[in-house]
């Protein structure tokens, strides 16, 4: 059985995905607040930002649900913590192409299994999408993901500040039924 200091650890060097850099700024963080006290999982959980797979992926599931409020607070909370616009839409875009592709396999007949051998990830990743699929109108995946790159285009361009642009998409995208 692992220790609970253990749990922690483990817990921070997953959330800080292989950056050594992230990884020395919340340890001192961490080591600050701890105050010579043993640091806990719950510690880590309240300090440390989860990794911005995660988020993206909450952050998804609000657009799907057609939950402006919620998705802009997730995009704030991951902007507070450096979060860049233009990394949230590539992880938004690879995002709904997995779940256009999800789709695409399940309207061809495979079965929840085969769709996540074919894909090469988890069933239950495979089933959360599948439950999402169910709240999206026909082609709304394809729309969004127009409009993203819209959204990428104008930051780019400079047409339009990241900020500007990323909230306009999150305030104006129409996914769910």
């Amino acid at each position: 059985k692992a220790s609970r200091s253990r749990l922690a650890a483990r817990e921070l060097v997953y959330r800080c995905d292989s950056d050594y850099g992230r990884f020395m700024g919340e340890l001192d963080k961490i080591i600050s607040y701890s105050d010579g006290k043993t640091i806990t999982l719950s510690d880590i959980e309240i300090l440390v930002s989860p990794r911005i797979e995660e988020d993206n992926f909450v952050l998804s599931n609000a657009i799907v649900a057609g939950k402006t409020g919620e998705s802009l607070s997730i995009y704030y909370d991951l902007k507070a913590h450096s979060a860049k616009e233009m990394t949230l839409i590539n992880l938004l875009a690879g995002q709904f192409a997995f779940m256009d592709q999800v789709q695409y396999l399940n309207l061809k007949g495979y079965e929840n299994h085969e769709i996540a051998k074919e894909l090469n990830c988890s069933i239950g990743r495979v089933n959360a999408n599948l439950r999402n699929l169910g709240k999206v109108r026909q082609g709304a995946i394809a729309k969004a993901m127009g409009r993203l790159y819209s959204c990428q285009k104008d930051i780019l361009t400079g047409r339009a500040s990241p900020e500007f642009a990323f909230t306009r998409f999150l305030t104006t995208v129409k996914i769910g039924k």
